[in-house]
């Protein structure tokens, strides 16, 4: 006797010997619906990029060069908007698209931003700022002022002052009021000031402050300097480290990005020659980089970026 199937479980299982022949749904590509734009600026201004993209989800990496004769190197992963600020400085710029799903990478068209001395040029000084030695476990340090100079003759627009790289780990700046333009030759020494941070241990601080505005060819530099000396309260030396942590990572990620371990003097005392190692139970997972063999002083109540961590595949 012939069995017949009902029509309807004869057209699954015909839908059924279909699929496994079926192509996988391809991966959607990242499109730049909206290119970044490059232009010129006046120094020391923002300039704003934006862009739009379609397709996959994806994160950016702003990547730049002097020009075409060097290859791209990488700057930093970025969001729409974003603001860039140099001063006498000409490059080009792209953005990388990293797929999120798989790593693949696309490109915007690469844009020029140039920043040009402002034709209402003018020049400007600042003020050294000493502090009086402090005794270890010192409070409520004082703030000193600093004061500015328009030594051209055009306006000093927009001024604006900020420590060094690494310097706010020992000094801040107070704004004591709301930044103006400074006319040619006038002086202001009512609108800034620097104090130390608390907490500092024993040891000489040294950092230089920066004066930036759309009117200066370039940046002007003074320094803050500030000893602190022992006192009756207990010396201790005493060190910790920043936790490292990738989150989750896809299977079959792309080598991810390294991240800075950063250690730090918790003691009153300065430490010399601190340095990171790696356990040994660790190294199939990690590999630890050193950008530097060890810090030769690390002041107390002050960090540094020691070295580098990253996931090895």
């Amino acid at each position: 006797m012939k069995h017949r199937f009902p029509r309807f479980l004869a057209v699954i299982l015909a839908l059924c010997l279909l699929l496994p022949a079926l192509p996988a749904a391809a991966e959607e590509d990242v499109v730049f619906t909206v290119q970044p734009q490059g232009g010129e600026a006046d120094n020391f201004s923002d300039f704003v990029i934006t862009w739009e993209t379609s397709g996959a989800p994806a994160r950016f990496m702003l990547q730049t060069r002097e020009n075409e004769t060097y290859d791209w190197g990488n700057v930093d992963w970025i969001t729409s908007p974003h603001t860039l600020n140099n001063d006498n400085y000409s490059a080009e710029y792209r953005l990388m698209a990293e797929r999120e799903s798989d790593g693949e990478v696309f490109y915007s068209e690469p844009f020029a931003i140039t920043w040009r001395v402002s034709p209402e040029a003018t020049t400007a000084s600042l003020s050294e700022v000493t502090f009086e030695v402090l005794p270890l476990g010192y409070a409520d340090p004082p703030a000193l002022p600093i004061t500015v100079t328009n030594t051209g003759d055009r306006p000093l627009k927009a001024p604006s002052l900020e420590m060094g790289y690494g310097g706010d780990e020992y000094f801040e700046i107070v704004v004591l009021r709301t930044p103006s333009d400074l006319p040619a030759g006038a002086s202001d020494s009512e609108t800034w000031a620097v104090r130390p941070r608390p907490g500092l241990g024993v040891g000489d601080y040294h950092e230089l402050f920066y004066l930036s505005s759309i009117s200066l060819e370039t940046l002007e530099s003074a320094p803050a300097t500030l000893t602190v000396i022992e006192s009756d309260a207990a010396i201790t030396y005493s060190l910790t480290a920043s936790d490292v942590d990738f989150g989750t990572l896809p299977l079959g990620y792309q080598t991810p990005a390294d991240i800075t371990v950063t250690v730090r003097a918790t003691g009153t005392a300065a430490l010399t020659k601190v340095h990171l190692k790696q356990d040994e139970s660790n190294t199939s997972f990690f590999v630890l980089h050193q950008n530097h063999a060890s810090i030769d002083r690390l002041n107390a109540g002050t960090s540094s970026g020691c070295s580098a961590i990253a996931a090895e595949i």
